[in-house]
């Protein structure tokens, strides 16, 4: 549900036809010439699942959205469904052109190194604005489309040492505020083509290209330059540090970025501090010394999950030792030396503040075993072994689960889930998504519904029985906001607020404002409510959803049900 449906998915807002590319901000109205007498499709590679080739066509130009220079090599994408689309590569006078595209309405994606896709001008908000269609006849050629892209931000510094000597080799993040999990945080900023991380040279210099425009923070994790397994003497190193200087991220700076502008001189000292030295014993599933398995670190931080982690390997008396802990709070994962259904994990958490560590103990366990079908609630056989997926989501995302892969169905419909360690939810997704026509209706354990609750596999506990049923009959919500922005559904009950909740949705406005959802499962007290454009992630905020409850409409949905709603743009007060 979650699963990133934000600014990508509006690209094409910016499409214009025959129109000043500088502007940015032409009307698409396409000409259309009568095309050749009608070609059969030449037959898809398999049937019903290759593509479908017709004798429409696409042509046009890619420009830069300042001045309208071509944009050469971009990669034009035009798709509208999985089995129809083309794809093709921008000249020297940035100009494309796509063939063999049958029937159907078309949205243009375009992607080039160091320019901002259409739609993602602004970081961090989403619903920026409706997309625009193409609809495109069999036989048909629409030309004169001119897709405006901005270059994206830059910025540029230098990383030094206390004394002013460059460090060389250290991980350069930038990072946003973002709503994750519910939560405003800082997270590493993440978008399609943007080099967001990089090492800094043998200068210290560091470049990060193609951000949106925004505010960002600047942090840098300097390589680490102290012994491993040292047990000798107080450690210190060069901190994990952010712009302008410090190891607190609280104390750190926003850097304001504009698209197709460079925010230079982003150049900063890391600090030298007292970092932490952690022993212990890591222990087998039987008490015995893990020998051979490794003791790997990392942040429970949201802010420093961009950078990497580190460990050191259990010694022969299954002692071990890590060493350069920052203050902050960390996991400390003991993983198997073996894979599959011998593998052993064990997982503890410790938080630093400078002093030494000592005496933790880490105790592996066994991994867990999920055992089930999945069958559809009418009787009927699956389409095929791989028309669903299935996937274990750990409940704690800052703890790895091992085998956390997805389940591969068999052709009568069983599956298994092995290495399995902590606790998840079982997600299941019909491949497809709503164009299958099928959904989820329940997941059972023994009779018991589990659907979208922890199942607890942390001590090698084998789940048998675990029946995953779908169903044909989907709920479906459209209906139009003939303006910027999205809609939101929700459940009344704040009880049911989880942001993993499939309870909850965003949905990104479709062709000339309209929207639409399939499979939100069963309920009778959801709000429905449009919103203008929101911070990633917002509409999963407690607080943000507890002042739309008294504004939105009430919504209820039963088995196969179609409900459409017309809304009106819902004020909100000033984020």
């Amino acid at each position: 549900m979650m699963r990133r449906c934000l600014l990508p998915a509006l690209i094409a807002a910016t499409l214009s036809v025959g129109a000043s590319a500088a502007a940015g901000q032409a009307a698409l109205s396409g000409q259309v010439i009568p095309g050749p007498p009608r070609i059969p499709p030449r037959a898809p590679d398999a049937p019903g699942t290759g593509p479908i080739v017709g004798t429409g066509v696409l042509r046009g130009h890619v420009v830069t959205a300042d001045t309208g220079a071509p944009v050469r090599r971009a990669q034009v994408t035009a798709t509208a469904d999985a089995r129809r689309r083309g794809q093709t590569t921008t000249d020297a006078e940035g100009r494309f052109e796509i063939r063999e595209l049958p029937t159907g309405t078309y949205h243009l994606q375009v992607m080039k190194a160091g320019f901002l896709s259409p739609g993602m001008e602004q970081a961090g908000r989403t619903g920026i604005g409706p997309r625009t269609r193409i609809e495109l006849g069999e036989g048909s050629i629409i030309e004169k489309i001119v897709i405006p892209m901005w270059r994206g931000g830059v910025i540029s510094g230098q990383v030094t040492d206390e004394f002013g000597e460059p460090v060389a080799g250290a991980q350069v993040n930038v990072l946003r505020y973002a709503y994750r999990d519910g939560r405003r945080q800082l997270t590493p900023a993440r978008f399609p083509g943007l080099g967001s991380a990089s090492r800094s040279d043998d200068l210290g210099r560091f470049r990060i290209f193609g951000l949106p425009a925004g505010e960002y923070y600047v942090g840098a994790q300097p390589p680490r330059d102290f012994g491993a397994f040292s047990d000798a003497g107080p450690v210190e190193g060069l901190a994990t540090t952010y712009f302008p200087g410090s190891p607190d991220v609280a104390q750190a700076r926003p850097v304001r970025v504009r698209a197709a502008q460079e925010a230079p001189n982003v150049s900063f000292a890391v600090v030298r501090q007292r970092l932490a030295r952690v022993r212990g014993t890591a222990l087998n599933s039987r008490g015995e010394p893990f020998v051979g398995a490794m003791v790997m670190v990392g942040s429970t931080d949201s802010e420093l999950a961009g950078f990497s982690s580190f460990g050191n390997a259990v010694r022969p008396d299954g002692s071990f030792v890590v060493t350069g802990l920052a203050p902050g709070a960390y996991n400390l994962t003991l993983r198997s030396p073996m894979q599959g259904e011998s593998a052993e994990l064990g997982t503890t958490r410790i938080v630093a503040d400078g002093s030494d560590v000592d005496g933790v103990v880490i105790a592996a366990s066994i991994a867990g075993v999920i055992r089930g079908r999945v069958t559809i609630d009418d009787g009927s056989p699956l389409p095929g072994a791989a028309a669903v997926g299935i996937f274990p989501e750990p409940v704690d995302r800052s703890v790895p689960m091992m085998g956390g892969s997805e389940a591969q169905v068999k052709q009568d419909g069983t599956f298994e889930l092995k290495s399995l360690f902590g606790r998840c939810i079982l997600r299941v997704s019909p491949r497809g998504g709503s164009a299958s026509g099928l959904g989820l209706k329940a997941v059972l354990a023994n009779g018991e519904d589990v659907t979208d609750q922890e199942i607890d596999v942390s001590s090698g506990q084998v789940w048998e029985n675990v029946d995953i049923v779908l169903t044909r009959k989907l709920t479906h919500v459209t209906g139009t906001q003939a303006t910027s922005g999205a809609v939101i559904i929700f459940p009344a009950d704040e009880a049911r607020w989880s942001a993993r909740s499939r309870l909850l949705r965003w949905i990104p406005l479709g062709p000339e404002g309209r929207f639409e959802t399939h499979g939100l499962p069963v309920h009778d007290d959801y709000r429905i409510v449009a919103v203008p454009p929101i911070e990633d992630g917002q509409w999963t905020d407690p607080e943000f959803l507890r002042s739309l409850v008294d504004v939105a409409t009430r919504l209820s949905l039963i088995e196969g049900e179609t409900k459409v709603h017309d809304l009106r743009l819902t004020r909100l007060e000033a984020q």
